[in-house]
């Protein structure tokens, strides 16, 4: 039992007992204590009641009320010219009701109450053909008698059913003119004055009205996504459940579609636009495909739906699943609506929970083939195999001795992939075969790999020219290494001083170029990870040595991210002043450095030809080849082999062996077999070994 139960409409009086007993179930026993309780403390003589229980109307976007009329003593009445048409939620019968507005009362310390002229929805049309769909007139008629009739009214009596509502549950609704009932053709010849013709249908008013309740009792919030279908207990079985059910695998993605259904179950005519979108370069928080539909044709409802996709992406993928869903909602239907479903299909792609498949209960589908249990290969596997195999190469990758700081920036998502691959991609010289480009690049992959010549590794691969001098060229008192290189005492003010040059630059960046937030940049700039460690003079952060190291970081973007609306103006000004950064390190550090090195080379007697002939000079002298045990241990933790051009650090399990040689292009897989040959220590122990040679003999 709620507050409504027990007290009057307009919030003035407790109910007589004897009244609230009409509505329990058990209608026997004594007065209850705690109407006994409600009587004795809130109300004072003839129930009255001493609180005041005004709640305000939540502002909802989507409706349309009637205008509050001001505290009188007096009724107030709607004239004919100003009498509004409305309807109201009835949450005890969970039906809508329709009403002409007649008189309103609103006493001092009371809530307005209206009453009105109770109408009800029925279908006049004379022609019915259910062999084609149709658009139907949405008519209401005099209700006749029911039992919602309020006795007590005092007025007009010639309404046979007049209801009682609290003034702010009520909602306007738009009635068509009397020229517009004269030409409807498919109604009977009726009176125009016996019944009203609505712009929109009559669901769509239901759920109108049914989300307003919710939303006025703080059951949703206003600015809820998706509008929720009033709960009809005797509606009919809507056969698409079934599909949903079967076709989706996400649960709260089937809860949202099947809401949709029922919403839409009544419709009979249904215009859907529909929109994908794909992004080739999206970020960490959203997926590379969104999608989205809208119900164009139902303008009341703002009935719409978005999602996202994750494997294998396209743009007709994407396109594809929007038409499906609108499809699995209602199974039959028919420029502003294309901007809206594009702007659905973008922000789809935000929806962390993509929309997969259930590849299973496809019929025609004999067989699919998941990888992991989790991506089924729905392509043609020689186009889909790349994306499979580059897991296990990037995986390699990382799991390098050499390379544990690589990995555990990812593991902490320090490190922006998707922009770090276009820096390492990205020409910052005006042609593209100049000569600058491929030093530039070289910088980025030896920086990105440790692998720049320091002394550590000069003594490595030169043991008999370098004498373990690995002295750190700057302090004097550490080994020199690339890790080194970047944390050194020595080194650290010249660094900080070039953070502070790229800070103010990025700054003065930020405020010729930016779109928003423009009093902020500062602030974003000199309190980021990235650069705040150099104007606060404290620790070098982890993300600087990242950055130093040729890597695009979160950091970095979250800065740009703050300032521009879209990922394509971030890229086009990002990439070129991470280019003017790694050539102010190279010419600040590394070319400090190299200078500090010429002379220590001139000092220890050597050239540039001593290094090139080294190899030649010392092949017989036994000191200059490392032991076995040491030529291991230097292959696996310093020796660097890209994975992306070599099978060497490969182990051929027995899944990636099968997918390798089912999808191989034979007449191009020279790298491969070459390696196969020359590599004496695969053996080929599972039953698919025979398969395996006859392939390769091919």
């Amino acid at each position: 039992m709620f507050l409504d139960h027990i007290i009057t409409k307009d919030h003035a009086f407790l109910y007589d007992y004897n009244t609230i007993k009409k509505s329990l179930q058990h209608k026997g026993g004594k007065i209850p204590r705690w109407y006994t309780f409600l009587q004795d403390h809130i109300t004072i003589n003839n129930h009255r009641l001493n609180v005041e229980l005004t709640l305000p109307v939540i502002q909802n976007p989507t409706a349309a009320r009637p205008s509050t009329p001001p505290t009188s003593q007096e009724i107030i009445y709607h004239t004919k010219r100003l009498q509004k048409w409305v309807m109201a939620w009835i949450p005890m019968k969970s039906a809508l009701v329709y009403g002409k507005l007649l008189t309103t009362t609103h006493y001092p310390n009371c809530i307005p109450v209206s009453y009105i002229e109770h109408w009800i929805y029925k279908d006049l049309s004379s022609i019915v053909r259910n062999d084609t769909p149709r658009s139907l007139p949405t008519t209401i008629v005099q209700c006749p008698g029911c039992d919602q009739h309020f006795s007590y009214y005092v007025g007009d009596l010639r309404p046979k059913c007049i209801l009682q509502i609290k003034h702010q549950d009520l909602l306007l609704v738009e009635t068509l003119s009397k020229q517009k009932k004269l030409n409807l053709t498919n109604v009977n010849n009726r009176d125009v004055n016996s019944f009203q013709l609505l712009k929109y249908s009559h669901p769509s008013y239901r759920i109108s009205a049914y989300n307003d309740y919710l939303i006025q009792n703080k059951k949703i919030p206003p600015c809820i996504d998706l509008p929720i279908a009033p709960p009809a207990p005797n509606q009919p079985y809507n056969p698409n459940d079934n599909l949903i059910s079967s076709l989706i695998l996400q649960d709260s993605i089937i809860s949202d579609l099947k809401n949709l259904a029922l919403m839409l179950s009544d419709f009979t005519i249904l215009q859907f636009y529909t929109d994908g979108s794909y992004q080739n370069n999206s970020t960490g928080n959203e997926l590379p495909m969104g999608y989205g539909w809208i119900l164009a044709n139902h303008l009341n409802d703002n009935i719409f739906y978005s999602g996202s996709l994750k494997f294998f992406p396209s743009s007709t993928k994407a396109e594809t699943m929007a038409i499906l869903t609108a499809l699995i909602v209602k199974a039959h239907s028919g420029d502003h609506y294309n901007d809206s479903a594009d702007t659905l299909a973008k922000a789809g792609r935000l929806i962390l929970t993509p929309t997969t498949i259930n590849h299973e209960h496809l019929p025609s589908q004999t067989l699919t083939l998941e990888w992991n249990e989790e991506i089924p290969l729905d392509k043609d596997v020689r186009k889909c195999i790349g994306t499979i195999l580059n897991y296990k190469k990037i995986e390699h990758h990382i799991q390098h001795p050499s390379l544990s700081f690589v990995k555990d920036a990812t593991k902490n998502n320090l490190i922006d992939w998707s922009l770090s691959l276009k820096w390492f991609n990205f020409n910052g010289r005006n042609d593209s075969t100049s000569e600058k480009h491929t030093k530039d690049l070289k910088w980025k992959i030896r920086c990105s790999t440790l692998s720049l010549p320091t002394l550590d590794i000069l003594n490595r691969n030169y043991p008999l020219l370098i004498n373990n001098n690995i002295t750190c060229l700057f302090c004097d008192s550490d080994p020199e290494s690339n890790h080194h290189l970047w944390t050194c005492k020595s080194t650290r003010e010249i660094i900080k001083e070039c953070f502070i040059i790229m800070g103010n630059n990025l700054i003065d960046l930020l405020n010729k170029h930016a779109d928003k937030s423009l009093l902020l940049i500062d602030d974003s700039v000199k309190f980021s990870k990235t650069f705040r460690w150099a104007y606060r003079d404290e620790e070098l952060h982890p993300v600087a040595i990242l950055l130093l190291k040729s890597f695009i970081t979160n950091d970095i973007i979250g800065i740009f991210r703050s300032h521009f609306n879209s990922l394509k103006s971030i890229i086009k000004l990002l990439l070129p002043f991470i280019h003017e950064c790694s050539i102010l390190f190279k010419m600040n550090i590394w070319k400090k450095r190299n200078d500090k090195w010429k002379i220590q080379r001139d000092l220890l007697g050597l050239t540039k030809k001593s290094f090139k002939d080294y190899h030649q000079t010392y092949r017989h002298n036994p000191s200059a080849q490392p032991s076995s045990r040491n030529r291991q241990r230097n292959i696996r933790d310093f020796n660097y082999i890209n994975p992306f051009n070599s099978f060497h650090n490969f182990k051929l399990s027995k899944d990636f062996l099968y997918i390798l040689f089912s999808s191989s292009n034979f007449l191009h897989s020279g790298p491969f077999f070459t390696h196969l040959e020359a590599n004496d220590e695969i053996t080929y122990n599972s039953p698919l070994s025979i398969d395996a040679c006859l392939f390769y003999n091919v």
